[in-house]
C-alpha cells in the first residue's frame, strides 16, 4: 500500500520525496517537545544543565552564552547542546506612537519578520558586458564576482496541513516565499513545513592550527534544511508580567530529512532532535529586546566520507547538482542500492582521537583539539548567524514608518520577494 492509499487527505500533486519528508514531520515534533521539555526543567532548576560563556560583546548590551545538558528523548538519554541569546533589538522614545508600538511589534514578528530576515548585502558593482562571455577564463578572471552575496535565513512556506479537513498539500510556487500570519496556526493550518537557506554556511576543518598561512579544509555548505510549526510554539502574550508591554514571537521544530545525503553527517537536515524559539519582548520603557533559543543533539560524528570511489563519486555529482539547481538524476538510487555507500569514516573525529592519543591528552587540555571545542565552535558560528540575521531584521523595521499601515508596505515586505 502506498503512502497516498494509506493517508487519502494527501494532495495528488505531492510525490514519493514530498511525502517521505512529510512522514518526518509527527516524529520531529515529538522529539523537538522533549528537549524544549527538557529546558523548561533545566531552566527552573529541575534538570542539571552547563551553561557557559560564548560570545564576547563589546560596548553592546548583548548576551550569550552555550550550554550543555542531558535530554530524555523516546526514553532514552540524549546528550544535547544549544546557544541562548539575548540582543538589544531597538527603542523608542515615549510619545504619541508608543501605545501602538506593541501592536506594530506583534504584526512584525507574527506576519512579516520571516518573509524579511533574509536580505542582500552591498557588493561591487560590476559590468554584465564583462560576466558569462568566456568561462574556460573564469579562473583568471579580475572582474567583480557578480552572484548575490546573501545573509539572514530564506524561509520558504512549502508544505501544510489544513486544520478544517486535514488536507496536506504544497503552497502554490508564487506563495511559497510569503509566510503565513503566523496566528492563522491552529485556526487555518494544524502545521506548516518551512524550508530555509541558510546562507554563508560553511565547516572549517584546520588539521594544523588556526596561524594564518596554515593549510585548511573548507567545506561550504550553501545548505537547505526543513522545519515544521505549530500553534504552540507561536508566542502572542500582551503584557505577559509587570514591566513588560507585549511578547510575541515565533518556533519550530528541526525537521530530519530522510533524503539528505552527502558528505556532511551532523548539521542542517541531520539533526535527531532539535527546536529554534526567535521572540520579541517590548519593555514599559521603550525597549525592544530579541531573545533566541536553539538546542539540538550533539554530535557523534562530524563528516562521513565514504571509502569506495563509487560512493565518492555519486555523493560528488549530488553536491554539484545542488550547486547548479539541477536534480542530481538516479544518484539517490546509486546510493541506496549500491552496498558499500553505508562503509565510511570521519576524518575529524579520527583526527581528534589520534592527537590526543599521541600527545596524552595534551591536544585536548592546552590546544582545544576536542570534540567539545569543536561544538562550541559550532554554536558560536549559530550565534553569528542569527546575530546577522537580528541585525538586518532591525534595518527592515526601522525603514517601516508603521507595520499596521498595510496599504503603504512595500511590496518585497508583503511578497517576501526582493531583488
Amino acid at each position: 500500500m502506498s503512502d497516498g492509499d494509506a493517508n487519502p487527505n494527501y494532495s495528488p500533486d505531492l510525490d514519493e520525496r514530498d511525502r517521505a519528508l512529510i512522514g518526518s514531520v509527527e516524529p520531529s515534533l515529538s522529539r523537538a517537545r522533549q528537549v524544549r521539555a527538557w529546558r523548561r526543567q533545566a531552566e527552573a532548576g529541575q534538570a542539571p544543565i552547563e551553561r557557559f560563556d560564548l560570545i564576547q560583546s563589546f560596548n553592546r548590551p548583548n548576551y550569550g552564552c552555550g550550554f550543555f545538558g542531558e535530554a530524555t528523548v523516546d526514553e532514552r538519554a540524549m546528550p544535547v547542546m544549544g546557544v541562548y541569546q539575548d540582543l538589544f533589538f531597538d527603542r523608542r522614545k515615549t510619545g504619541a506612537e508608543f501605545e501602538k508600538l506593541g501592536e506594530e511589534l506583534q504584526a512584525f514578528a507574527l506576519r512579516y519578520f520571516m518573509r524579511v530576515s533574509d536580505y542582500r548585502q552591498p557588493q561591487a558593482a560590476f559590468d554584465p558586458e564583462k560576466t558569462g562571455e568566456a568561462p574556460c577564463l573564469e579562473a583568471l578572471s579580475w572582474c567583480p564576482d557578480p552572484a548575490p552575496k546573501r545573509a539572514g535565513f530564506g524561509y520558504l512556506q512549502t508544505y501544510f496541513k489544513r486544520r478544517e479537513d486535514g488536507l496536506i498539500g504544497k503552497f502554490p510556487p508564487d506563495r511559497q516565499a510569503a509566510m503565513i500570519d503566523l496566528r492563522e496556526l491552529g485556526a487555518v493550518y494544524d502545521w506548516i513545513v518551512v524550508k530555509v537557506k541558510i546562507f554563508n554556511f560553511r565547516l572549517n576543518f584546520r588539521p594544523f592550527g588556526k596561524q594564518p598561512g596554515l593549510p585548511e579544509v573548507q567545506i561550504p555548505l550553501d545548505e537547505e534544511t526543513w522545519l515544521v510549526m505549530t500553534a504552540d510554539m507561536i508566542v502572542d502574550q500582551a503584557r505577559p508580567e509587570p514591566g513588560s508591554l507585549g511578547r510575541f514571537g515565533l518556533g519550530y521544530a528541526l525537521l530530519k530529512d530522510p533524503w539528505a545525503r552527502g558528505l556532511i553527517a551532523y548539521g542542517p537536515g541531520r539533526f535527531d532532535a532539535g527546536f529554534q524559539d526567535i521572540h520579541f519582548e517590548l519593555g514599559e520603557d521603550g525597549e525592544t529586546r530579541a531573545r533566541l533559543t536553539f538546542l539540538v543533539n550533539r554530535p557523534r560524528q562530524i563528516l562521513d566520507l565514504p571509502l569506495d570511489p563509487v560512493t565518492w563519486a555519486a555523493r560528488l555529482a549530488e553536491m554539484g547538482a545542488k550547486r547548479v539547481g539541477e536534480p542530481a538524476g538516479g544518484m539517490e538510487g546509486l546510493l541506496r542500492l549500491w552496498p558499500m555507500s553505508v562503509v565510511g569514516f570521519d576524518p575529524v573525529t579520527m583526527y581528534i582521537r589520534l592527537a590526543n592519543l599521541f600527545t596524552g591528552g595534551l591536544a585536548a587540555d592546552r590546544l582545544c583539539v576536542s570534540l567539545r571545542e569543536l561544538e562550541k565552535e559550532f554554536m558560536a558560528f549559530h550565534y553569528m548567524q542569527h546575530y546577522q540575521m537580528i541585525s538586518g531584521a532591525l534595518t527592515t523595521w526601522r525603514l517601516i514608518p508603521d507595520w499596521l499601515d498595510e496599504a503603504a508596505l512595500p511590496d518585497w515586505v508583503k511578497t517576501g520577494v526582493a531583488s
